[in-house]
């Protein structure tokens, strides 16, 4: 049988689920958490997985920053800290896809962040955004922030947005908060 774990963030109801965890219960012992499973019981401690990688992602939800209108996306801005090399994927709504490598943070752990230039030939009204580790870097990422270019002209799906005309303009929008605040 496969299992799939969920968890949840209580303080903002924020889930997280895990495949291939072939665990049925968990608990946490003194400062480590162990699983149980029909194999035994396992410590989920420590970097990898029995010496293998473990690989880790995230998506965030489609979304269109507030704007009706069809944008182009020039960068986003990574905030967080990872010892290794990230594949970001951007997607459009019309399941375009993109993927850029953003390199090691040079900063020993620490808060920091990377800029990764995003190529001109996409446009749509929504998106979203995978952060995937390479190798098994260990990572930690505390926000995304994106540079949009608003497209002039009707927007996407709406014949009027409350009466006002939105100009094609930049406009820098936050996008998520790892820690459960709204921007």
């Amino acid at each position: 049988m496969s299992y799939i774990g969920l968890k949840m963030n209580m303080r903002n109801g924020a889930v997280s689920q895990y495949s291939n965890y072939d665990f049925n219960s968990f608990c946490d012992f003194g400062d480590v958490c162990l699983a149980c499973g029909d194999n035994g019981i396992y410590s989920l401690n420590g970097s990898d997985d029995d010496g293998t990688d473990i690989d880790s992602k995230f998506k965030t939800m489609t979304m269109d920053f507030g704007a009706y209108n069809q944008k182009r996306l020039r960068s986003l801005l990574l905030g967080g800290e990872w010892n290794g090399w990230l594949k970001v994927t951007i997607e459009d709504d019309d399941d375009n896809s993109r993927e850029y490598l953003t390199p090691p943070l040079d900063s020993g752990n620490l808060q920091e962040g990377n800029k990764v230039a995003v190529g001109r030939d996409g446009k749509g009204r929504y998106w979203s955004f995978e952060i995937e580790n390479v190798d098994g870097c260990d990572f930690s990422i505390d926000g995304i922030d994106a540079l949009a270019i608003l497209l002039g002209g009707r927007s996407s799906g709406w014949t009027h947005r409350a009466g006002r005309h939105m100009d094609a303009r930049e406009i820098d929008f936050p996008l998520i908060e790892v820690d459960g605040t709204t921007p």
